[in-house]
């Protein structure tokens, strides 16, 4: 996509372009494509989740096996530059919750789908209040992570 817009410009010899994108603005294929921040401490998991979105969705994954480097990278983040984060509850460093709520006190209000292999009762209630898009399951099927997926990007465009 970047190639096709430098090779437009380039007959016209301009010297700087800074060309800004949001997840709206590119398609491939007809679709919509959009980035995902991917936070999850197991690498094999990650992977499978990465591999899912960027293959059957075309997405751009940022993945995390670090919730501590996941919420760096998120508060420099704005609506335009993400469009879903899918972490896991338990992790080192912060849980998912906990993420969830720094990205809402920074103002990054995306869609937030959660990780979770025991979803209690009380966790349920605590994922609500602070507004959670969706709960996925562990152990995870990827169809029902690419459907969650592409049904909160949607709602929330």
């Amino acid at each position: 996509i970047y190639a096709d817009w430098y090779n437009r410009l380039m007959p016209y010899h301009v010297s700087q372009v800074v060309i800004i994108f949001t997840a709206n603005d590119l398609t491939k294929r007809g679709r919509v494509v959009f980035s995902v921040a991917v936070v999850e401490d197991d690498p094999i998991t990650l992977d499978l989740i990465t591999d899912a979105l960027e293959t059957q969705l075309d997405a751009t994954v940022y993945p995390f096996t670090r919730s501590k480097f996941a919420r760096d990278f998120l508060l420099q983040q704005t609506a335009e530059s993400i469009s879903l984060i899918i972490s896991d509850q338990v992790m080192p460093d912060y849980d998912g919750l906990s993420l969830l709520k720094t990205c809402q006190s920074s103002g990054l209000d995306v869609p937030f789908l959660l990780i979770a292999a025991d979803p209690n009762k009380e966790l349920v209630i605590e994922a609500r209040k602070l507004q959670v898009t969706g709960f996925l399951a562990k152990p995870l099927n990827m169809e029902e992570l690419v459907q969650k997926s592409r049904e909160a990007v949607s709602q929330a465009s």
